[in-house]
């Protein structure tokens, strides 16, 4: 889709905010931007706006820009003059705002305006998700080209071109992607880690129970997977030798902890070793936290660093499609799709794991709130439904909120946990992976000891708390995991259709359980309304 660029100098007064504010929601519009999105990006930007304006007076000038960087759609206002912050709602001085950094994790999902200050001008700029391609279509396509062209091919080529083909074309190419994918991952898993300890951190400083709060979100989805994972052991009957764990003796301890923590801080990095970079990352984390405003340089390169490393992750995951095409031709070749067949065992268990969790919670909630299950329902549909089409919480943002309101949910506890929450509470998307993990190990004949299901638990939570809610992110969690647990690189190919099967159910699923742990959140906080909860 081709994004329109506007540029224009509007004086600073009423008529022209509000015009400022038209164009806006029509450019948000050509985004097919959901409504309540649009409407939340409007009133944020009208209200600095306004704050300017009180500040500056109405004869100064401000220049509006829409358009896109790198495919990113961006809206940026600014204006000439002395330092004034109209996005900051304390009167703390401008040192004070080294904490912004760690509220990326906040500001991303929120999609709410930063402020820039650049010399003598004031910059508020607002950064919108790229606008994509329904992903299960694009999969649907790349998989019906892939099998066609791989069945049409079989038919026709003799087998020695198509030995031919697949050992100087097709193999080199596979290799270089999944070389590309494990490349990726190292870097995004260790800044993604760091990234998460800070915003999380971010928020446990405002006081005791937010960090109970996000111990628990972590702790829930940690529980949730467990039962999840022997639910699978024990319905698909997958083989895990209990014996070779091997007891939990001083030296399997000591072997546990040589796998976490590094010999040094350069191997995790060269080897890829993925719980040792997470470790590091934890660590370095902390350490920002704690000093604070005296690293603002290191926290600004890591914040860019960030940046660059999604930005690839995503050049890389629209070019998954292609390579669905090229893996299902040698799958076809090679008579290997008989895993792609078996599939639906792991979506089975997904998928009431997901039914299960989601009664649950809302039961739990209906019992101690005392309100109506059917009007928990009714309230929280819209949302629902919203993030299960695309797939995306991103675009289900703003129906999200309007739903903690229904729900009787203070605004000021959603406005910073509701965000918090979509980022770190992902216990369905997180059991998408190990139910896949188990299921391919048993197929691709890995050896399952009690070690390694910890180990692929462990992993699975600590990259999906990690990892942004956004499409074909958990493929690099794929790749992370295979290479660590001894999983064939071939069972990327079934991960690629899965997860995106996955990302429509637990995207919905993961939203519904984060709006009922708020329920009960707020309720501890002191911060729920029973009677608009009830209405």
């Amino acid at each position: 889709m081709k994004i329109k660029s506007f540029e224009k100098i509007y004086k600073l007064n009423g008529a022209s905010i509000d015009e400022i504010s038209d164009e806006m929601g029509a450019f948000l519009s050509s985004l097919k931007m959901e409504k309540a999105n649009i409407l939340r990006a409007r009133l944020s930007i009208e209200e600095a706006l306004l704050r300017w304006k009180d500040h500056f007076g109405e004869d100064r000038e401000i220049r509006v820009e829409f358009g896109s960087s790198l495919r990113r759609p961006f809206i940026r206002v600014s204006i000439e003059g002395e330092y004034f912050n109209p996005l900051k709602t304390d009167d703390s001085d401008a040192s004070g705002e080294y904490w912004d950094w760690a509220n990326t994790l906040i500001k991303s999902m929120d999609q709410a305006p930063s402020f820039v200050r650049g010399e003598n001008l004031n910059v508020i700029v607002l950064k919108l998700p790229r606008p994509k391609q329904d992903p299960a279509e694009v999969l649907i396509k790349a998989i019906l080209i892939g099998l066609l062209i791989g069945f049409v091919t079989k038919a026709l080529l003799p087998v020695s071109w198509q030995q031919a083909v697949t050992s100087t074309v097709l193999d080199p190419v596979k290799d270089t992607y999944f070389r590309i994918l494990n490349m990726v991952a190292i870097p995004i898993i260790f800044v993604s880690v760091l990234f998460a300890v800070c915003g999380a951190g971010n928020v446990a400083i405002r006081g005791k129970k937010n960090r109970k709060m996000i111990m628990r979100f972590i702790l829930n989805t940690s529980f949730i997977c467990c039962c999840v994972a022997i639910f699978e052991i024990l319905a698909l009957k997958i083989p895990v030798d209990i014996d070779n764990l091997g007891g939990i003796g001083p030296d399997r301890v000591a072997e546990m902890l040589s796998m976490i923590v590094p010999p040094d801080i350069i191997t995790p990095f060269q080897e890829g070793q993925s719980p040792q970079l997470i470790f590091i990352a934890i660590i370095l984390g902390n350490a920002l936290m704690i000093l604070g405003s005296k690293v603002n340089v290191l926290v600004g390169i890591v914040n860019e660093a960030r940046e660059v490393l999604y930005l690839i992750a995503d050049w890389v995951t629209r070019l998954t499609p292609t390579f669905v095409v090229i893996l299902l031709v040698m799958g076809v070749w090679n008579k290997e799709l008989y895993v792609l067949l078996k599939v639906w065992k792991p979506l089975a268990v997904f998928a009431v794991s997901g039914i299960v969790m989601i009664l649950v919670s809302m039961l739990f909630v209906s019992i101690t709130k005392r309100v109506n299950i059917v009007k928990l329902v009714k309230k929280m549909r819209k949302s629902f439904w919203i993030a299960f089409r695309n797939a995306s919480v991103y675009t289900a943002y703003g129906e999200n909120v309007r739903c903690c309101e229904k729900l009787g949910i203070s605004g000021s506890l959603t406005g910073y946990a509701l965000p918090v929450g979509l980022v770190l509470f992902m216990p369905a998307a997180t059991m998408g992976i190990v139910a896949f993990s188990l299921f391919a190990a048993m197929e691709y004949g890995v050896p399952i000891t009690l070690g390694w299901v910890i180990m692929m638990l462990l992993l699975a939570v600590a990259l999906e708390t990690a990892s942004p809610p956004v499409t074909g992110v958990d493929l690099l969690a794929y790749a992370a995991i295979f290479s660590r647990m001894g999983v064939p690189e071939e069972a990327l190919i079934v991960a690629m259709v899965a997860d995106v099967i996955y990302t429509f159910m637990s995207s919905a699923t993961d939203q519904a359980m984060l709006q009922m742990s708020l329920v009960n959140e707020a309720g501890r906080m002191g911060q729920l309304n029973l009677d608009t909860l009830r209405k």
